[in-house]
């Protein structure tokens, strides 16, 4: 009888089995199937548009799934809600395509807008390799040493906005590979537990995003201006300079934060696109000069560049409305991780203090000039809808920021 009994327990599971395991579309490009549920396991495959899982479960936002002669996890909102049919919709199997832009295009995909490279690109010019330095065990630690702190997603469930369901595609990754490159012309930093430890903090951040579960890679630039960079393709970067007025993890955290939301919410994209008109234009005046090999004088250049920096400050108050919004929502992150989100008000204060109006380098949305009434603004709103803590973890910061 018990035997009996057994048996039809395990048929029973059997049969869950085989109905749970449903065959699903990937409806995304550029998924990652990684051996663990998490952007810090090592990668398996990338999957695309039209691929076909075994979904076995779905928890915390990633799915274990089969694929082909493999198993591993992908992000749970990158497959077709419904099971297989007989035919797949070719709606699920667009192809977003190869892409080709202008510097010009490349520029202002930026956040920042910053590095609207005037110079033609030079082809023979070797590319970057923008090697990944997130050590999984040692994010690990980190992650387990915050783990207390961490606030519960239902405390900032109606605050944090949707991203529209935003994801790098193969088309991000070509046009942010380019702006990444002219960012990092410039020379990136290599004291490898500096780097470490960056991408560790910025990971934690990046993990209570939408964008959980693409890898973002965070690097230092070796610069004395006071910026910060995020690319369409996942990348923040962060000056040397504005590094070095960094006084712990938690102003850390919201610093990263603040540039994560730039990426997660499109802000370069959306700029661009109020931008196209003017875009347009400047490629048609490039393309007239090709063709007719006018060699501009000196003058001519400086009119021009004056030109672009009048159209930054008109253009001024609409990118200010993307620093307000990345104040908000990079606290909101960075709260979530398990830090004091008052240590963006006291980075941004430091700031205001300590830098100048730089003319020369207007881009920066980290100095004076684009500061304005931010510490005022993000205050009210962390006074009146977050949770304040402590936690600052100022001991660790200065053990590898020496």
């Amino acid at each position: 009888m018990i035997k009996g009994k057994l048996i039809a327990v395990i048929f029973i599971l059997a049969i869950s089995s085989l109905i749970a395991e449903e065959l699903r579309i990937i409806t995304k490009n550029n998924i990652h199937l990684r051996q663990g549920p998490g952007c810090y396991y090592p990668l398996i495959s990338v999957l695309n548009i039209g691929d076909t899982v075994r979904v076995v479960s779905v928890n915390l936002g990633w799915a274990s799934v089969g694929f082909q002669d493999t198993t591993g996890w992908v992000c749970e909102r990158c497959f077709s809600q419904k099971p297989v049919q007989n035919k797949i919709s070719n709606d699920l199997l667009l192809d977003s395509g190869e892409t080709t832009l202008s510097n010009i295009t490349a520029g202002g995909a930026v956040k920042g807008f910053a590095v609207k490279s005037y110079a033609k690109a030079d082809d023979t010019q070797k590319p970057f390799i923008f090697k990944s330095h997130l050590d999984p065990d040692y994010y690990l630690q980190i992650k387990r040493s915050m783990q207390n702190n961490k606030q519960s997603d239902r405390t900032y469930r109606n605050l944090t906005k949707p991203s529209a369901g935003f994801h790098i595609d193969h088309r991000l990754e070509t046009i942010g590979n380019r702006v990444a490159t002219q960012i990092a012309s410039k020379g990136l930093s290599k004291n490898e537990d500096n780097l470490k430890y960056l991408n560790a903090i910025g990971t934690l951040v990046l993990e209570e995003t939408d964008l959980y579960y693409f890898p973002v890679k965070f690097f230092i630039v070796e610069d004395d201006n006071k910026a910060a960079y995020a690319t369409p393709n996942g990348m923040i970067f962060v000056t040397s300079g504005l590094m070095g007025i960094v006084r712990d993890e938690a102003e850390l955290a919201c610093l990263l934060a603040h540039e994560i939301s730039h990426l997660v919410y499109q802000h370069g994209y959306e700029e661009l696109q109020k931008r196209k008109t003017v875009i347009q234009a400047e490629n048609a005046f490039d393309q007239l000069d090709m063709e007719i090999n006018d060699n501009k004088s000196a003058e001519q250049l400086d009119l021009e560049d004056l030109a672009d920096k009048f159209y930054e400050v008109a253009t001024a108050p609409r990118q200010l409305g993307y620093e307000y919004e990345a104040d908000k929502m990079g606290v909101i992150f960075a709260s979530k991780a398990g830090y004091d989100p008052y240590a963006l008000t006291r980075l941004l204060g430091r700031l205001k203090t300590s830098t100048q109006i730089d003319y020369d380098h207007y881009e920066s949305n980290w100095e004076k000039n684009y500061i304005k009434d931010r510490i005022k603004r993000v205050s009210k709103f962390i006074g009146n809808h977050l949770e304040p803590n402590n936690i600052r973890n100022r001991t660790r910061f200065e053990t590898v920021f020496k």
